[in-house]
């Protein structure tokens, strides 16, 4: 697992304090991950992100019963197989509504209710 930003990091649902995990079954996990607070204050400017990552089997579950001794041949010849993943948050979309739309709208709309609770006060 690669995490340059030092983000919070969880998979499947558990915190993972090491930027490497033990062996781990094959299949679809996920990872979520939370920002990194800026000096001690929430980093705002960049949303929660979780995506699923796959690790594959070294033989296929179709060879039953000689996928264990192709899978021991597999790891005997190269090695253990490792996945490694790239955390990365994603940046807080952009507001659809900016002030100026905003302003230029829905200016009169907003001032007519402010007058009308002003009246009614």
């Amino acid at each position: 697992m690669h995490n340059p930003d030092g983000h919070v990091v969880f998979v499947d649902g558990a915190r993972v304090p090491t930027p490497s995990l033990p062996f781990r079954y094959y299949g679809v996990a996920r990872w979520d991950a939370l920002p990194k607070d800026n000096d001690g204050r929430a980093d705002w400017d960049h949303v929660p992100t979780s995506e699923p990552f796959v690790i594959r089997p070294p033989a296929s579950p179709w060879l039953f019963p000689l996928d264990l001794p192709l899978e021991l041949l597999a790891r005997a010849a190269s090695g253990r197989p490792d996945t490694t993943i790239e955390i990365a948050v994603r940046p807080r979309p952009a507001d659809p509504r900016s002030e100026r739309e905003f302003t230029n709208a829905e200016s009169t709309a907003v001032a007519a209710r402010a007058h009308d609770a002003r009246i009614a006060r």
